[in-house]
């Protein structure tokens, strides 16, 4: 007997029919049926991602199959492999093939750029459309005028201000940070969609953001430190600069306070489980101590309780000169 997947089926079929009465070749015909779902072949190409039902017959894939347990329904149309992990990136490109008139957008379109804020569901696309689909987990704008379209999703500017009805103030400045940091636009790309977006949802939440927005923000708790630091009445310190002695570098600063000669670092976890990179912040830290700065550094349990912070920052300020007003504290 011939056991390769595309002829075991009807080599099984024929045996039946010749050696037994029909209603076991029926019986074995509906086992030979269901092995040859069980082993056809999957195209690599649909291994590690979403696929519409279209594309799964082009490529040889009976509906048959992908009704069976080696794949799984996402949306109406749209499956994936049943062993893939359905990531929220699976979800969204997903639901790209469910609704191929619309586009990521808001919170949604930041995410799908791998900016890990905001709410993961629902799953916000925008369609110049008449919104007739109704799909579980996601909410549908329709736009009179669409934003520009850039990669498959609306632009990032557009997913930046469109989110700031779904974003706290803070959570919108931070991901305001994370877009030029990561080099998805620039804090001139950024104001210029601003300035032109009057009407558009959310511009004038997104507006006031944009004053606090910086470039050069490495981290979100960065950007926290920074907030909590402006909420207090206190100057702002400058974002990720170089510091010298004279002509030696000393460093790079996660927030300084060049004139008064202090640094705030931010240690995230990755300072503690990465050998080389606390090594490092080891002689950097030292380094400026030697050259008369005063480092603050800030943890996670620390931003927890920011008036000690800032008490903290505001003694360093005093310290060296500062004579402004005393800290609002929260």
């Amino acid at each position: 007997m011939d056991f390769r997947p595309e002829t075991l089926s009807t080599t099984l079929k024929r045996w039946a029919f010749i050696h037994k009465s029909p209603s076991a070749a029926f019986l074995v015909w509906g086992y030979a049926s269901t092995l040859r779902t069980m082993t056809t072949r999957i195209p690599h190409t649909l291994n590690a991602r979403p696929f519409t039902v279209d594309e799964a017959l082009n490529l040889g894939i009976s509906e048959r199959v992908l009704e069976g347990n080696r794949f799984r329904r996402l949306y109406k149309s749209v499956y994936v492999r049943r062993d893939l992990e359905v990531s929220h990136a699976v979800r969204i490109e997903a639901a790209a093939l469910a609704l191929p008139h619309a586009y990521p957008s808001h919170v949604t379109g930041l995410r799908r750029l791998e900016c890990d804020i905001g709410p993961t569901f629902p799953l916000h696309f925008t369609t110049p459309d008449p919104i007739r689909t109704r799909l579980p987990g996601l909410f549908i704008h329709r736009a009179d005028e669409m934003p520009p379209i850039e990669h498959g999703s609306i632009i990032p500017e557009a997913c930046w201000v469109g989110s700031a009805l779904q974003l706290s103030t803070w959570h919108l400045i931070i991901a305001g940070d994370w877009l030029p940091t990561n080099r998805h636009t620039t804090l001139e790309r950024l104001h210029g969609y601003v300035d032109g977006a009057h009407g558009v949802h959310g511009v004038r939440l997104a507006r006031h953001a944009l004053t606090f927005v910086r470039e050069r923000v490495e981290s979100p708790q960065e950007t926290v430190v920074r907030l909590a630091i402006l909420r207090a009445g206190l100057p702002e310190p400058v974002c990720n600069i170089n510091i010298y002695d004279g002509e030696c570098f000393l460093g790079r600063g996660d927030l300084v306070y060049r004139e008064f000669r202090i640094v705030i670092e931010y240690d995230g976890r990755q300072h503690l489980t990465d050998l080389g990179q606390w090594e490092h912040d080891v002689a950097r830290h030292e380094g400026f101590h030697e050259a008369g700065w005063i480092v603050i550094r800030v943890t996670n349990a620390q931003l927890a309780s920011p008036n000690a912070l800032i008490r903290r920052i505001h003694r360093a300020l005093v310290s060296c000169g500062y004579r402004g007003p005393a800290p609002r504290l929260a």
